[in-house]
């Protein structure tokens, strides 16, 4: 358990009110899992652009096999009517034991891992149904999503080493950094993307393309800081400049983040504005700083979103929203350490000669 469900139920939050129908395909979970991702549905208000198909795990195993076909049978329909739709498929691992039993009753031959040799076939079948139609079509598209388990964390398993070559990319989730408590526990340096920044908004490619080369050192240097006892004043700010990525992309659990907010947060991180702060320091300012700049600038905020570019206004924009941000911070701050110095005045220094 990764969180893999968790930002599958962030994709279809994010649609809500953009027009598109989702899908939401569930094979060979069990009857907890499933209530958990619909009373998440049900409380963010998805139910209504959203259907589920459902193959539990103790449903026959044709059932399971046949569920994400129909799920896109059904997403052909919206698209021939000109809708965008989008299918979650939970998961593929499961659907492919499905077919494996299937095919082993029949007696057909095993190949790898006892998987028929058709298995191949079968998921590409049913992943390039996915697309983008003409306007002579209607102009609709459907997009798949499909989730997938790895044994131990393995890309080269065969399922998912199927799966990858036949997508436009893969998010991979991470058991280590999940027992570091970093939700979603996503490792940018095995994710990657086939399609790259051309799916990505402008504003975002410029602002992430920086920033994911730094977080990569980031980790880098952190796992060789574990095994030498000093780094270099360079190493420093490269652990600065991590740690503070690292605290801005935690997520809520089924809290998906708007573009406006996304290039905030990606903003501040890649001038520098949060390497000197300390950690609760850095959670208010991802918890607080969208708010802020809607508020104080409500026109930048619509011309992210509208233009999705990082035009000349957008960007000083911007920064008048991070002067503003950290001038109230620092004079929220100061008042009250003149106050406390005054107040307190002997015993204050006790205190800290005490600590040290």
């Amino acid at each position: 358990m990764t969180g893999k469900t968790v930002l599958a139920m962030d994709a279809i939050l994010s649609q809500k009110g953009k027009g598109t129908i989702c899908i939401y395909c569930c094979i060979g979970k069990s009857m907890s899992s499933l209530e958990k991702a619909v009373g998440a549905l049900k409380t963010n208000g998805a139910l209504g652009y959203t259907i589920i198909m459902i193959a539990l795990d103790n449903a026959p195993v044709g059932e399971q096999y046949l569920v994400p076909y129909a799920a896109a049978s059904m997403a052909d329909f919206f698209v021939a009517e000109g809708k965008d739709v989008l299918v979650v498929i939970d998961d593929l691992t499961k659907h492919a034991w499905a077919y494996r039993q299937l095919s082993l009753l029949l007696e057909r031959p095993p190949g790898r891992e006892a998987y028929p040799g058709d298995i191949f076939y079968i998921h590409t079948q049913l992943m390039e149904r996915a697309g983008k139609m003409s306007e002579e079509r209607g102009g609709g598209s459907m997009t798949f999503l499909g989730v997938a388990e790895t044994l131990e964390g393995d890309l080269t398993g065969y399922i998912p080493s199927n799966l990858i070559s036949m997508c436009d990319g893969l998010v991979f989730f991470s058991n280590p950094l999940l027992g570091e408590g970093i939700r979603p526990a996503i490792d940018f340096t095995m994710s990657v993307s086939i399609v790259g920044g051309k799916a990505q908004a402008p504003i975002l490619r410029k602002l992430a393309t920086e920033l994911r080369v730094q977080f990569a050192q980031y980790k880098e240097v952190e796992r060789l800081s574990k095994l030498q006892s000093g780094i270099s004043r360079e190493a420093e700010q490269v652990m600065r400049r991590g740690q503070a990525m690292a605290t801005i992309l935690q997520q809520g659990q089924f809290a998906p983040v708007s573009l406006a907010e996304e290039v905030l947060l990606l903003f501040a991180a890649r001038a520098g504005r949060l390497d000197g702060l300390d950690l609760a320091a850095q959670r208010a300012f991802r918890d607080g700083i969208f708010s802020f700049a809607r508020e104080l600038n409500p026109d930048v905020i619509s011309k992210i979103e509208e233009l999705q570019e990082m035009t000349t206004d957008v960007e000083k924009g911007l920064t008048d929203v991070m002067d503003a941000y950290f001038a109230q911070v620092a004079s929220a701050e100061t008042p009250g350490e003149e106050e406390d110095g005054e107040s307190e005045g002997e015993p204050v220094a006790e205190e800290e000669a005490d600590n040290a």
